[in-house]
């Protein structure tokens, strides 16, 4: 633990300053080999140092990023500031793995209520500590370093900023693309959407960067040729993902503690969740929450998102994902609750929108007390009111009826819908004069089919 500790690599690779005087030397015969670094290919990919909602004291943080394609165990890796005054480490106890693609949010809060909103991965002091000589790890607003060395000692990244970089309250330092180099100013940008909108400060903590302009060292030029063709549907990220069940009355327990909702994916890919929004209403009130964790749902496989993750309390079933349901007025957040003539509108981490159920209190969607609305199978258009039914079978005995994580149940399939017959007294019929010149009059008619469901295309 640099600069307190004694010296020593208790639990990684043992780091020595001398050759054993046993091995004798030679000279090479040919051209020494490249040693590989290990984690070489993770990098420093966004900074918040000037936190607007919150203190700096509680909302400072920066992210990792692997460009690679191998996992990386981040145990025993230090971190460094302020011209190397202030360190941490991260314990090599247990492994801390970093897989490729993946990021990595280091901070100095890990409560989301009061760090403005984000959630961390690993979280680090920031103030010092005189009993054991700590000298805290803070990031400061105009000048400063973040230095990076694996458990080996070997440094693997570093990023000095100054004026060169863009530095403004309340908004983090992203870097514009992952393949760019991360130690010049102009290569980064002000981040341009906040991680919890409409509340939260500006910046992606977790998930890609999304800046406002494009690097300036990169010139733009005409394309040497044109095409022309139809247009075309572009395709979203996780259109497969929907929609399958909504339980509002919970019976076994309170609204505000028993209140889920369940997401499907019926594509072959894995889809990651983090960043996506998720807007429901109370009366004329818009409630919005933000999926902060890193979560990945994959084909085939149900994701929960409940108002209380305690089993206790909640119901007895078991969440993938917690929102608040009761308003903070604090940060001016509404909550988030299934109501009657409500809605679920869900976009993806860059604002498209990937599905929607807006349901009534009755007739059309089902609306049974301790009950949850099932989509009847995964096949079918989620926005009809009729391809939903009241779920049957209950996830504990006693307990309300659902199958939160696991595929839906219901009684049957619901009837198609009876057209009423028209009935009426008869009438005497009327002679209609004629001329051997005019055919008689002949009726016509246009058959008239039930609706029959439609199955659930990518949007």
């Amino acid at each position: 633990v640099p600069p307190i500790s004694d010296r020593g690599t208790p639990g990684r690779p043992n780091v020595c300053s001398l050759i054993p005087t046993t091995a004798p030397t030679r000279a090479p015969t040919t051209a020494p080999a490249t040693t590989p670094v290990y984690g070489k290919d993770v990098l420093i990919n966004e900074i918040m140092n000037r936190p607007q909602g919150v203190g700096d004291d509680k909302g400072e943080w920066f992210e990792l990023f692997n460009k690679g394609n191998t996992t990386i165990d981040l145990a025993g890796w230090t971190f460094t500031s302020s011209n190397g005054l202030e360190t941490f480490t991260i314990p090599s106890t247990t492994p801390l793995l970093l897989a490729p693609g993946q990021y990595f949010v280091l901070g100095s809060n890990s409560d989301s209520s009061s760090n403005g909103l984000y959630q961390l991965n690993y979280t680090y002091a920031r103030e010092p500590n005189s009993t054991n000589g700590y000298n805290g790890f803070a990031l400061d607003d105009t000048t400063d370093s973040i230095v990076v060395k694996n458990a080996a000692g070997v440094e693997i990244d570093r990023v000095v900023w100054d004026s060169t970089f863009p530095n403004a309250d309340g908004v983090s330092m992203a870097l514009r693309t992952t393949t760019i180099d991360n130690s010049l100013g102009n290569n980064w940008c002000n981040s341009t959407t906040q991680w919890v909108p409409p509340i939260s400060d500006r910046g992606t903590p977790g998930r890609p960067n999304v800046c406002s302009l494009v690097p300036t060292t990169e010139p733009s030029q005409a394309p040497l040729f044109a095409l022309t063709a139809s247009p075309v549907n572009p395709v979203v990220y996780g259109q497969d993902v929907f929609i399958n069940e909504i339980m509002r009355y919970p019976k076994s327990t309170t609204h505000e503690q028993g209140q889920w909702f369940e997401l499907y994916n019926g594509g072959t890919s894995n889809i990651t969740l983090t960043g996506w929004t998720f807007t429901s209403k109370k009366g004329n009130v818009s409630e919005t929450f933000v999926l902060i964790a890193n979560a990945v749902i994959r084909p085939g496989e149900y994701f929960v998102l409940g108002s209380n993750s305690t089993k206790a309390f909640n119901g007895n079933y078991t969440t993938n994902y917690q929102y608040f349901f009761s308003p903070y007025p604090n940060i001016a957040y509404n909550g988030f609750s299934l109501n009657d003539n409500d809605f679920i509108i869900m976009k993806n981490g860059q604002g498209v929108e990937v599905d929607r159920v807006v349901w009534d209190d009755g007739p059309d969607f089902p609306n049974e007390v301790g009950a949850t609305m099932s989509l009847i199978a995964v096949t079918m258009d989620n926005s009809l009111g009729e391809n939903w039914c009241n779920s049957t079978t209950r996830w504990q005995r006693p307990g309300d009826k659902g199958t939160p994580g696991s595929k839906n149940v219901c009684s049957s399939t619901p009837a198609p819908r009876a057209f009423p017959i028209a009935t009426a007294t008869p009438v005497s019929p009327v002679a209609v004069p004629t001329s051997s010149s005019q055919a008689p009059a002949t009726a016509s008619f246009v058959p008239v089919t039930a609706n029959t469901p439609v199955t659930q295309a990518p949007t």
